[in-house]
């Protein structure tokens, strides 16, 4: 009676063991499938294994409140289809904003399409700067406009919020829709204006001078009113005295200290960027 009952226990023990065996453990399996985002202290990444670009959070400064880490990768993971994505918090000092965030966009990703929205307490100035693919959407026109329309967010301490929001809108133009551009509105109801005014006046001219036969006091008065007249669109336009010229700013463009000091676009590192105040 003993020896049947020990022997079977023993093909009870044999078969738990093969079947341990034969069956994987699903549950364990599944966790190693996780998604491959990676926490360490302030820094957040993620990494698309499909399209092969990553991103990437690094604040330095911890302006990111609790939990608004995790929200603002979700918002950066749909340009992974583009690009490498960045969010970087700095106080270093620097002379031009945009080029500091070239500098950081390159020593994180190279030379692979990229963009990296870059907040600066020092000189308390939001930037973008993008290059490769995304660059060749996100002009330096661009990335101007949508750091004016989320400088708001950043005035009020809500750093998630004005990169959640510029990542909305660079994604909205690299898919081929557009975005608010209040000041190019604006810029171009001026010149219309402007326009308008002129052509009023010249017509006001050309029909007077019909009724009325030139000499030299009215074609004398006719030229010294151009000239004011082009005086006083001059100072509207540019709002100074002086003659226009075009001025090279530091808020935009794709000047770079490695490009020979040029602002053009005659290196390929640099790529374009603008920034705003807050």
């Amino acid at each position: 009676m003993r020896k049947r009952l020990l022997f079977r226990s023993f093909c009870l023990i044999f078969v738990l063991f093969m079947l341990a065996g034969i069956i994987p453990p699903k549950a364990f399996a599944e966790t190693e499938t996780a998604a491959p985002i990676n926490l360490t202290g302030e820094n957040f990444e993620y990494f698309d294994s499909e399209n092969g670009y990553a991103a990437i959070i690094i604040d330095d400064l911890g302006l990111l409140k609790e939990g608004e880490g995790e929200t603002l990768l979700e918002n950066m993971k749909p340009l992974t289809q583009f690009g490498n994505v960045a969010f970087w918090s700095t106080d270093e000092y620097t002379y031009n904003e945009v080029e500091q965030a070239r500098l950081k966009r390159r020593s994180l990703f190279g030379m692979t399409s990229a963009t990296i929205f870059a907040v600066n307490m020092n000189v308390r100035k939001i930037s973008i700067q993008s290059y490769g693919l995304i660059e060749e959407s996100i002009s330096s026109s661009y990335a101007n406009t949508i750091t004016n329309n989320v400088r708001g967010y950043a005035t009020r301490g809500d750093y998630c919020g004005a990169a959640s929001n510029a990542y909305y809108q660079i994604l909205q133009v690299l898919e081929g829709n557009r975005i608010a551009q209040p000041m190019k509105y604006f810029s171009n109801a001026c010149i219309a204006l402007m326009l308008g005014l002129i052509i009023m006046i010249s017509a006001v001219f050309r029909h007077s001078s019909s009724f009325i036969r030139p000499s030299v006091s009215s074609l004398l008065a006719y030229t010294v009113g151009g000239a004011v007249t082009a005086y006083a669109l001059k100072r509207v336009l540019t709002g100074t005295e002086r003659h226009y010229s075009p001025v090279t700013s530091s808020s935009s463009g794709s000047s770079c200290s490695s490009c020979g000091g040029g602002g053009g676009g005659g290196c390929s590192s640099c790529g374009s960027g603008g920034s705003s105040s807050f």
